[in-house]
């Protein structure tokens, strides 16, 4: 989370969708990163499996603090 800190990074959106997803937030409010709002993300430029369509996910808002 430090480097996030000095790199001016204030949020991030998690995306997981794994069984693990439960861990992940635990581990992140454990680092001082609070839950936030629920977010839409688009990635224009992730063409996984072939497809060149922009992927959309929903995701969680996490702030650093």
């Amino acid at each position: 989370m430090e480097t996030l800190r000095k790199a001016g990074i204030t949020s991030i959106v998690v995306t997981d969708e794994s069984t693990g997803l439960m861990d992940g937030i635990y581990d992140l409010t454990a680092c001082g990163c609070r839950m936030g709002a629920l977010k839409t993300v688009t990635r224009a430029d992730d063409f996984r499996f072939g497809s060149r369509e922009p992927e959309t996910k929903r995701g969680i808002e996490f702030g650093i603090g």
